[in-house]
């Protein structure tokens, strides 16, 4: 594991001004810290180390979503990744990428590789957080698609979600952003 950019940690000033910002939207905030993603992995190694009990049949799988998901980077980096929640299953995929943290915070969308790499640097997230099932889902879509990990107590596994799936019973997502990558990436 060797970063292709430095890592640059999420300040407590920030955690609490987006925090505070998503309390008033009726959303949570969390952050996982030092989450290692490399762009440029394989897209099925990448499901695997993400959600290691998805089947070989998972739609995350098939050729054309492969092809759709083909790598356009090979940056390797430890990132911190904010995940928002609606606890009281009030927000939706449209409602927290449509946001003022979004546009005031200027936070980047998530794409799947980097919620796959969620799912592998949190096995227990579930347990965790202590909420069961959970998803982390990303925020950039593909044709009205979005990538996901799913986690329960003994598993977890990766797949594709129609972003209207993730318009009820919020309160199982937890929506996936970063802090914007450097000019340079």
């Amino acid at each position: 594991m060797n970063p292709t950019i430095p890592y640059t940690p999420i300040s407590d000033t920030r955690i609490d001004e987006l925090t505070a910002i998503a309390a008033k939207v009726g959303a949570i905030v969390r952050v996982v810290r030092k989450v290692y993603i490399d762009q440029g992995r394989d897209w099925d190694e990448a499901i695997s180390l993400g959600g290691p009990q998805t089947s070989n049949r998972s739609d995350c799988r098939r050729r054309e979503i492969r092809i759709q998901h083909m790598a356009r980077s090979n940056v390797k980096e430890y990132a911190d990744i904010i995940l928002f929640n609606y606890p009281k299953g009030n927000g939706s995929w449209r409602t927290i990428t449509g946001t003022i943290l979004v546009r005031e915070f200027g936070l980047e969308p998530t794409n799947s590789r980097e919620v796959f790499a969620v799912g592998e640097s949190k096995p227990e997230f579930c347990s965790e957080i202590q909420q069961n099932p959970v998803h982390v889902v990303a925020t950039i879509d593909y044709d009205q698609n979005v990538a996901y990990v799913h986690w329960r107590i003994n598993y977890r596994f990766a797949g594709l979600f129609y972003i209207g799936n993730c318009e009820n019973n919020s309160f199982k997502y937890w929506f996936a952003f970063r802090e914007p990558r450097p000019e340079s990436v």
